[in-house]
């Protein structure tokens, strides 16, 4: 492990709230025999970050959390998040309850290494109707370098 932050903070939007509970750095020994499954890391170090955070609805109806994405924003782009390596989630999020749920995201050393700001946003997330839940909105969270 590089860096862990123990925090809760919250960012409402609309329908949901989102409450970061807290995030890892760790840089990643990929075997020789997976290495073949990392493609885009070149020769670099990979390094996962792992974010522990809650969905609460304030909604009077379903949200579809098949919808919900998260990413990483950084200076020249974004991470999408790795789901592959998360937990499957509920499809559905009863009205008022609320669900804990982790986001993995996978970056070369090197773009770590180099960059100062990491914003964690979630955004696209619908209710079983196909309404906005973050009434346009994107909870978003300031992320410290780990190195």
């Amino acid at each position: 492990m590089i860096f862990q932050q123990i925090q809760e903070t919250d960012d409402r939007q609309g329908l949901a709230e989102i409450r970061l509970e807290g995030y890892q750095w760790a840089e990643l020994n990929v075997r020789e025999e997976y290495r073949d499954a990392f493609t885009g890391f070149g020769e670099d170090e990979v390094v996962a970050l792992t974010a522990r955070y809650t969905i609460v609805s304030k909604a009077p109806r379903p949200l579809d959390l098949s919808t919900l994405t998260a990413k990483i924003r950084v200076s020249n782009g974004e991470v999408k998040e790795t789901t592959d390596l998360s937990p499957a989630a509920a499809g559905i999020l009863k009205p008022r309850s609320a669900e804990e749920r982790l986001a993995v995201f996978l970056f070369p050393r090197e773009l770590v290494q180099g960059e100062d700001d990491f914003t964690l946003v979630f955004d696209e997330l619908r209710t079983a109707d196909g309404a906005d839940a973050f009434d346009g909105g994107s909870p978003a969270f300031e992320l410290r370098d780990p190195y």
